[in-house]
């Protein structure tokens, strides 16, 4: 009897044993990796547990809470380590994912209108009395190109959405309860921070607060629970934002408070934008003098016109010696002559195939720059004694402007009255089938201390420019006979750009045979009515599609 009464003790401690792991395990374990708080909850000691209340439980989750450090790693790259995360911080953890800007399911909230954008626009100023030029209409037989167009201006608004899309706007309610940073915050993506939130009403008061988010998790939520307003004030100094996304871009988040008030049954809201960006590096130039050659180099492009091209060299030479020049040459292989480096030792000429053209080799000029600033001028131009090089500088680097725009002069005259120059003002009308292009006076104050210097869009081609900046504003190669104005409609929103009065040039095509019928038979080879208006076609086709414009309109309504 006794054997068989100790078979029924073991039977029933093995079996209560089983299930005592069975129920912990799967019930309790399980029940906590889903839940940061539950699992912070399990691990209090609690050993009368069975017989303590909900709130003496309460009050010690709180003391816990006041010791923990949650410490937080962005990117898991292991099982193992994640298994050590998860034991050490004992909070949830994920692993970040990529920012997907064409899902436009997830991120439906940000599915707004482009920035500034009208339903449609037209070229029809009645202030801009130059010729009209309607692009959908000259180019609306062009299907296939125009469905490209459509869907690369809709991937561009994807890839762009929040500098060009615009999020909803953010109010704050008066007299709300709920204190915010109003400006935001801004982290980078492998960063997390604790929002500074606190509720401002009666430390007793029971209230409930909720959180929500775009691009983040909360690791610690305070899980809409009822809490008076002193426990809720703490539990927010440990709920930390977690950035969920990994992208190289700017990301702008909205963090959406939530307060219920348990008494009145008030709800309040409050938005928090968070700017979730990498910083950029600052590029600095390798220089250890401050002398005028070693921050200044020239560049300029040439294309047969050696004449014009040594005048230009001889005249660098006489008023600024041993100041370095990059010329781009795509002269024919036939035409093509080598500079004499005994002679002008500080120039570097880059030997380019026939034609190139001048955005190509004005980019290649550009890009072996070695000095901080670059001065752009065309082989053309002439310094003279009064082309004072340094007045630029002096400008470029006092104000932190990208481009300043120098002063271009006939022979023999001392101030530009060029009607050209005065248009510098670019006005896009934007909407989502295309942009309305115009182009106009200024009307702003000259730069304090520079009188002389006033904000531009445009300038002429001489100019100087921070290579930092300037140089990283493509010139697209597709214009190769003509191009200016499309460097600078590509340079909007990017450089801060001046022109100035100051440090006049010499521009004598006519006195160094630039304007030869060899030179003009390869610079403008249309001769009849018919080669023109296809060589405008073709540049009117890339402004059209490039720039996602739909009609140009100008006082000098010329594309070339």
């Amino acid at each position: 009897m006794k054997n068989k009464n100790l078979k029924y003790f073991i039977f029933g401690a093995l079996t209560y044993q089983i299930f005592f792991v069975f129920f912990k395990t799967v019930l309790f374990d399980r029940a906590g990796t889903t839940n940061s708080v539950e699992q912070i909850r399990r691990d209090i000691p609690c050993p009368n547990a069975a017989i303590k209340s909900r709130e003496k439980r309460s009050s010690e989750i709180k003391t816990e809470l006041r010791t923990k450090i949650v410490n937080l790693e962005p990117v898991i790259s292991t099982k193992q380590s994640i298994e050590h995360a998860l034991k050490r911080a004992r909070v949830k953890f994920y692993l970040q994912e990529p920012y997907d800007a064409r899902n436009k399911t997830r991120w439906s909230l940000y599915d707004k209108n482009p920035f500034l954008e009208s339903q449609t626009c037209k070229c029809s100023r009645s202030d801009i009395f130059g010729e009209k030029y309607n692009y959908a209409q000259m180019f609306e037989e062009k299907k296939t190109e125009n469905e490209i167009r459509k869907k690369q201006y809709e991937n561009y608004l994807d890839d762009n959405r929040f500098t060009e899309m615009a999020y909803p706007m953010i109010k704050r309610t008066p007299f709300s309860h709920i204190e915010i940073p109003s400006f935001g915050m801004t982290l980078q993506p492998y960063e997390s921070v604790i929002l500074p939130i606190k509720f401002h009403l009666e430390e007793t008061e029971m209230i409930k607060v909720d959180l929500d988010c775009n691009f983040c998790d909360f690791p610690l939520h305070p899980g809409g629970r009822w809490r008076n307003v002193t426990d809720t004030n703490f539990f927010m100094t440990k709920v930390r934002y977690m950035v969920e996304v990994f992208d190289a871009r700017q990301v702008t988040d909205i963090v959406t408070v939530t307060l219920i008030r348990q008494l009145t049954g008030e709800i309040q809201t409050a938005e928090i934008p968070v700017t979730i960006k990498r910083l950029h590096m600052p590029i600095l130039a390798t220089r250890f003098t401050t002398s005028f050659k070693d921050s200044v180099t020239i560049v300029t492009k040439t294309f047969l016109r050696y004449k014009c091209l040594e005048r230009l060299l001889d005249s660098v030479d006489r008023f600024y010696p041993g100041i370095q020049v990059i010329v781009a040459d795509d002269s024919p292989d036939e035409d093509y002559k080598r500079i004499d480096t005994f002679k002008y030792p500080f120039v570097k000429q880059h030997r380019m195939p026939k034609g190139a053209g001048f955005f190509a080799g004005r980019a290649l000029a550009i890009s072996q720059v070695m000095t901080e600033y670059f001065i752009s001028m065309d082989d053309d131009f002439v310094i003279t004694a009064d082309t004072k090089l340094e007045d630029l500088l002096k400008v470029i680097e006092e104000t932190g402007y990208d481009i300043i725009g120098g002063e271009v002069v006939k022979p023999n005259q001392t101030e530009h009255l060029d009607k050209w120059d005065q248009m510098g003002r670019f006005d896009i009308t934007r909407s989502h089938d295309g942009f309305c292009y115009y182009r106009g006076p200024f009307k702003i104050s000259p730069i304090e201390k520079y009188p002389n210097c006033s904000v531009r869009d445009i300038v002429l081609n001489y100019f100087i420019g921070r290579v930092s900046t300037a140089g990283e504003i493509r010139m697209d190669p597709h214009f190769s006979r003509t191009g200016h104005k499309e460097f600078f409609l590509d340079a909007l929103g990017e450089l801060r750009i001046a022109g100035c009065q100051i440090a006049h040039v010499t521009h004598d095509p006519e006195g160094c045979d630039g304007r030869s019928e060899e030179y003009n038979k390869f610079r403008f080879p249309m001769r009849s009515e018919e080669e023109q208006e296809a060589f405008r076609l073709e540049n009117d086709n890339l402004w059209y599609h490039r720039n996602y414009l739909q009609c140009y309109q100008e006082n000098f309504p010329s594309t070339i």
